[in-house]
């Protein structure tokens, strides 16, 4: 990371983070040129080893075939932005905290970690408790994205 001083890598803000925003941008690899899309997330990251995300999709699309060709990913996570204005255009700047992340996606097909990654993502993005039948849970797919490389960065 070019600037060492914008760096976070303190578990509880990258773990603030994850938990403040509630939407990624997810890029993989389409043929020749990369595939970015973004997607309500949740997690249950405790502070140590891989981040791992959850989302759902439709169960056919796009940026499903994109990761059964490769399941290489980044990921992208922004939050908190608001404009540092300046007297002079090269003054300008913005506040914002920022996890960049990659690893891996896949598709989960489990029933049991489909029902959990879904009550996840709806504890994340709706604050709070859903239970899923088997129907509900088989009407989408969930993609499992494991971050085993990750970095952090703000600007307050």
């Amino acid at each position: 990371m070019r600037r060492q001083d914008r760096q976070l890598t303190d578990a509880a803000d990258l773990k603030a983070i994850l938990e403040k925003s509630d939407t990624l941008s997810l890029a993989m690899q389409d043929d020749e040129c990369p595939y970015l899309v973004q997607l309500h997330y949740g997690t249950e990251w405790d502070g140590e080893g891989p981040i791992v995300l959850y989302a759902h999709s439709a169960k056919e699309g796009h940026k499903l075939d994109c990761l059964a060709k490769d399941p290489h990913i980044a990921v992208f996570i922004y939050n908190s932005v608001e404009m540092i204005e300046a007297e002079v255009p090269c003054g300008y700047g913005s506040r914002f905290e920022s996890l960049f992340g990659r690893g891996t996606g896949e598709v989960v097909t489990d029933l049991e970690e489909k029902t959990h990654a879904l009550k996840v993502l709806m504890r994340s993005v709706a604050h709070k408790e859903f239970e899923f039948d088997e129907k509900m849970v088989n009407s989408v797919a969930v993609i499992k994205m494991t971050l085993t490389e990750y970095t952090a960065k703000a600007h307050r």
